[in-house]
């Protein structure tokens, strides 16, 4: 990974330290890779491909908790992001020219581009023969949508969140960007203003929010445009050449292919608003649409716990499961669980004993059955459990219907296949699998991915459960 050197490191800057954690490493041909494997190597392999600016730790909670599920999951920073190179970038028009013979490859920072970095890991890590489960997050889901375009036998199953491609609005500044960036990109390092981005200034404009977390935010930032180099011209450069809107055509032939797909949005996504999912998922022949309430763009660090759910059930599926099925009843349940609860009858819950201590999946969480049956609105036999930790989603009703009574987070109500009776004695919160629970990792994960201010239209083009309810 290329830094400046400390002479040209700005005075202020000089004492921020890497705000990232490496982690493993592996050399490709544009440089360094950071990257984590986790998880049995006979699980399914599960790619994670996360946003612009942002980094592997996008997916580390989720990617983690469905590796001690059995996934073998490969979470990577994408070049010029995180902890991965930033190798200079390619000046030249055209894609097949790479820079110059004599020299080190040039970059295009293109979907192709990202698509050979994650086959050279693949390749590079002894897993370019194994089939592939994708997950990526807006512009990261258009990369998994190319690499399911060039490589369709290789991936299982596909799951969008909120992917970049058809973006209904494109900032005026990204105009500016494409007419003045043969100049703009190899001097971005350059133009960046360091009075912009000092710590003083920074926290005036994060009024509210928790000391630490200001920090964390601000060190990622300046690290990233001060001390690492070339991550602005990168940043610019994917700005310009991935394709933010008028990629319709890979949609439609990538949905043309049989496999299961899931696409995941926030209700309130203002950059890639709901409409736009709406015409994502009639591009696919086998999807289904899970809109996430209360979710912003960044759906994963504002409900991480309802995509992990949508994923845990998704990647258990079949991999020739039928998703198009009818819409779900509007009655506040999550839209995913029309996909999972058909087959759910009596016969599937004979296990199922009211009264005794249970565990339920995923995240083995413990607790007591507390009802056993049909709930009004939904489809199939569902079990009421009264939990012993704050990680459940009601108190025991759903909608004007209450069916026991619990603490306020501590009912849930899952389908019988998820749930096992037995001898579970209740342990401390802290002692099994879960996600990071609070609005403070989710602030801070939102936070930590907005892009930087002051490069051309990167604030307009990169910002603003599932089986049980």
């Amino acid at each position: 990974m290329r830094e400046w050197p400390k002479t040209k490191i700005p005075a202020a800057f000089k004492d921020v330290v890497c705000p990232y954690p490496k982690a493993e490493t592996y050399y490709g041909k544009y440089g360094a890779i950071n990257y984590t494997l986790d998880g049995p190597s006979t699980g399914e392999l599960l790619v994670c491909f996360h946003g612009l600016n942002a980094a592997r730790t996008m997916f580390k909670t989720v990617g983690e908790a469905l590796a001690r599920g059995g996934m073998h999951v490969l979470n990577f920073d994408m070049y010029g992001h995180g902890l991965s190179n930033a190798p200079n970038v390619s000046m030249w028009c055209c894609r097949r020219c790479r820079g110059f013979p004599c020299g080190k490859p040039r970059a295009r920072y293109d979907l192709d581009f990202f698509v050979e970095q994650t086959v050279d890991l693949l390749d590079g890590l002894g897993l370019g023969n194994r089939p592939v489960n994708l997950v990526g997050f807006s512009f990261g889901g258009s990369v998994a949508v190319a690499f399911a375009s060039r490589y369709p036998d290789r991936v299982l199953r596909l799951c969008l969140l909120s992917p970049a491609g058809c973006l209904p609005k494109i900032p005026k500044t990204w105009y500016l960007l494409k007419t003045i960036w043969c100049c703009l990109i190899p001097l971005a390092s350059y133009v960046i203003s360091p009075c912009c981005y000092r710590k003083e200034k920074w926290s005036q404009s994060m009024k509210g929010e928790d000391p630490e977390t200001i920090n964390q935010v601000w060190s990622r930032m300046v690290w990233s445009l001060f001390v690492k180099r070339g991550v602005a011209s990168a940043s610019l450069a994917v700005m310009l050449r991935v394709p933010w809107f008028g990629l319709e055509y890979l949609f439609r032939d990538v949905g043309k292919h049989p496999r299961p797909v899931l696409l995941i949005w926030g209700e309130h996504d203002h950059l890639n608003p709901p409409k736009t999912a709406e015409k994502i998922y009639n591009f696919f022949s086998n999807a289904f649409l899970l809109v996430v309430k209360g979710a912003q763009h960044i759906v994963i660090a504002d409900k991480p716990q309802n995509v992990y759910d949508a994923l845990w059930d998704f990647l258990r599926m079949p991999s020739d499961v039928k998703m198009k099925d009818p819409p779900p009843k509007p009655n506040g349940a999550a839209a995913f669980t029309n996909v999972t609860a058909r087959h759910q009858t009596a016969a599937d819950a004979e296990h199922i004993v009211v009264g005794s201590r249970c565990e339920v999946q995923p995240g083995r969480r413990r607790g007591a059955v507390r009802y056993l049956g049909e709930v009004a609105g939904m489809e199939g036999i569902w079990v009421g459990i009264e939990l012993d930790d704050p990680m459940g989603k009601n108190d025991g009703a759903v909608g004007q219907y209450r069916y026991f009574t619990a603490d306020k987070d501590h009912g849930l109500f899952s389908m019988p296949k998820n749930v096992v009776c037995g001898d579970f004695p209740v342990e401390a919160g802290g002692d099994r699998p879960r996600l990071l629970s609070g609005a403070e990792g989710s602030r801070l994960e939102a936070l930590s991915n907005m892009p930087a201010p002051g490069i051309i239209g990167a604030g307009k083009l990169a910002t603003e459960s599932a089986n049980q309810v």
